[in-house]
Order: C-alpha cells, then structure tokens, then sequence
C-alpha cells in the first residue's frame, strides 16, 4: 500500500502545484485522506469518499489534524520547508 499512497500523493502534489495557489487544509490535508483511504480499505474511491467523511468524525481527523499541524508549521519556518524540497 505505501507505493499507491506515495503515488496519489505525487499526483496530488503536481496537480497543486499547477494550481499554484490553493488551501493547504481543504485541497491538500483533508483531500489526500480521501484519495487514499477507500482503496486502503476496499472500497472505489467514489462511493469510499463518502465513508472516509463518516469516518473524519470518528477518527481520521487526527491525520486530516497532522497534515494541517505539518504545512501550518512548515509555513511558520519556511528554513524547515526548504530543506525539504527535493524536487
């Protein structure tokens, strides 16, 4: 499984950063759970994603919670960021 969520991640991070601009929260934090969570547990990702927003109320929050704590810091101390990037 860590292949096809590295995957969806890469193809929601080029997708943002052609945007150029978006909500690090709603595109990103709370977007990526829902592309890889349905096929985690076995479900197409259409009717998974209405699930997966069932389950941000009793449980996925705290990683939709992380991902903002992350880019909220990261935006903080953008030092911290760019010794991230490795594209």
């Amino acid at each position: 499984m860590r292949n096809r969520f590295a995957e969806k991640a890469e193809a929601l991070l080029d997708e943002l950063i052609e945007r150029r601009r978006f909500d690090a929260i709603a595109d990103c934090a709370e977007a990526y759970p829902l592309r890889v969570f349905p096929d985690a547990i076995g479900m197409s990702e259409d009717d998974g994603a209405k699930l997966v927003r069932a389950l941000l109320q009793a449980g996925l929050d705290t990683t939709v919670n992380s991902l903002g704590a992350t880019f909220h810091c990261l935006s903080r101390f953008p030092d911290q960021w760019r010794r991230l990037i490795v594209r």
